[in-house]
């Protein structure tokens, strides 16, 4: 099987795998909201998620083993990192995100993605904090228009801060680790995702 991108996930979090697809749509609609998701080919779907929960800022790994198209629009905005997202289609517009590239979702955008076997990194921000971190950094008055769903380019440095955030905060999701150390990893990925 192809390793997820990036960052490991953890032993300790929060995990789900399945091979039908109805269970993976009544799974994934609780966390992403009512969407359609059509899996192409045959064999097992191999369908795993895994998450670590978090106030402002959480991540999950997801991975499949067959093609997957996904219609909907999430209620919080999302980067998505990986080679197995495959394309995204917004009205007539295709975003074909490259190996080292990533893709921001805004809450409420309406996309399809038509995703390939492999895994996939998530990031979800939460999108008043995010706004809130942009606006520190000299952007003005926050505004949700500020979050439009995009791709960005992102070169090794950066992406080595982002991935390097990560792994911190999956550290400081170890069982045991004190609360305050977890959100001041959070609010640190969150500024790095502020900077992108």
């Amino acid at each position: 099987k192809q390793s997820y991108p990036g960052v490991p996930p953890p032993a300790w979090a929060h995990r789900f795998r399945s091979d039908d697809l109805d269970e993976v749509r009544a799974f994934t609609s609780r966390i992403d909201g009512e969407h359609s998701r059509v899996a192409h080919g045959s064999g097992p779907l191999g369908f795993e998620s895994i998450l670590i929960t978090g106030e402002i800022c959480p991540v999950a790994w997801g991975r499949v083993d067959l093609p997957l198209t996904i219609r909907g629009a999430l209620p919080n905005p999302v980067l998505h990192l990986g080679s197995a997202a495959g394309r995204y289609r917004l009205g007539r517009s295709e975003h074909v995100p490259g190996p080292s590239d990533s893709m921001f979702i805004a809450a409420g955008c309406e996309f399809s993605r038509h995703g390939t076997p492999g895994g996939l990194l998530a990031i979800a921000p939460d999108a008043g904090r995010l706004l809130e971190e942009i606006a520190a950094r000299g952007a003005g008055r926050p505004d949700s228009a500020m979050l439009t769903t995009q791709r960005l380019v992102i070169n090794d440095s950066d992406r080595a801060r982002l991935l390097g955030a990560v792994g911190s905060l999956v550290q400081a999701s170890e069982p045991g680790v004190p609360i305050e150390t977890a959100r001041h990893f959070e609010t640190h990925l969150l500024s790095v995702i502020a900077d992108l």
